[in-house]
């Protein structure tokens, strides 16, 4: 939620009139939509709909980071978007990584993919952080310049 909001006020500044509601919204018809999707194919408990909600509401955090970069041009955020990127590609090798918790995978694929992953979600997650948290110093309310 707090990237969220801290995406609507660059958005705003960039002349897009922007809320924290109406994104909140649209990530909360996306999670359900997904929960519905999936309902059908697995029992989703309160951890893998709280996992969903988590997801969607980074992946989306992620799209709306790399526009605003791109739109903007600004180096702060270029930096954001990479560092939410790299978050990204850290929870996606978490999901991996636990995906054997909720269905049964069996081969030598998995078995090298679950290797990869419990390595690989450390050597996205760090960077991730130290450039999101480098990106976040003092300045006049999140802005862009």
């Amino acid at each position: 939620l707090l990237y969220l909001i801290r995406l609507c006020r660059w958005r705003n500044q960039l002349g897009i009139k922007s809320s924290p509601w109406k994104h909140l919204n649209r990530n909360l018809l996306a999670f359900g939509v997904l929960c519905i999707l999936l309902s059908r194919e697995i029992e989703l408990g309160l951890l893998v709909v709280l996992s969903i909600l988590y997801f969607v509401s980074i992946v989306l955090n992620v799209f709306d980071s790399v526009w605003i970069a791109y739109k903007s041009k600004a180096r702060k955020a270029i930096t954001f978007a990479v560092g939410m990127v790299l978050f990204l590609l850290c929870d996606i090798n978490v999901l991996l990584f636990n995906l054997n918790s909720f269905v049964t995978i069996n081969g030598v694929w998995f078995a090298r993919l679950y290797a990869f992953a419990s390595i690989a979600m450390w050597m996205f997650y760090l960077p991730s952080q130290v450039i999101i948290a480098l990106n976040s110093g003092k300045d006049k309310g999140c802005s862009l310049s």
